[in-house]
């Protein structure tokens, strides 16, 4: 098992964000950056990973057609994946949100969607409300700022939810 750390997770971030501009620059078409929510030190393990497969494959089934690239990482930092898609971003959007949504592991699933420019197209961007939290019905945003939660109790919630898939 690897625990990250913070300068880890910075540095992963800020990676993550040079990749986006690099593929945004070669392809010019918007971009999905698929990530997992998890919670907590450890980002990567067997159980996370196919958990980040099927989500490359669900967003592969949605946007059939429309998928220019793809680019799959399996990082110490948690597993990413990049989408370059002749769609517009708002449609773009409105699918993965659906994705997050409906699929029955959607809310552990990450679906970041940027426009040509590398603009980041929010939910509320599309007059949409906020994700909920893992376990209440909070806005995600909101429990994971105040510390609502253990990282154990969400993970538990994590673990329940992919055991039912």
């Amino acid at each position: 098992m690897c625990i990250i750390d913070v300068y880890q997770m910075a540095e992963a971030r800020e990676n993550r964000r040079n990749n986006q501009l690099k593929l945004m620059k070669k392809f010019n078409f918007p971009l999905i950056s698929f990530t997992l929510n998890i919670p907590g030190p450890r980002k990567s393990s067997f159980h996370f990973s196919r958990i980040h497969a099927e989500g490359i494959r669900i967003i592969y089934e949605k946007l059939n057609g429309s998928v220019i690239n793809m680019d799959s990482y399996k990082l110490l930092t948690g597993n990413e994946a990049y989408f370059s898609i002749d769609l517009a971003a708002t449609v773009i959007k409105r699918i993965t949100i659906e994705i997050e949504d409906t699929h029955k592991m959607g809310r552990i699933f990450d679906i970041d969607v940027l426009d040509k420019e590398g603009l980041s197209i929010s939910r509320t961007t599309l007059g949409m409300k906020p994700r909920k939290c893992l376990i209440c019905p909070e806005e995600a945003a909101v429990c994971s700022r105040s510390r609502s939660h253990t990282v154990e109790d969400l993970l538990e919630e994590i673990e329940s939810i992919t055991r039912k898939f």
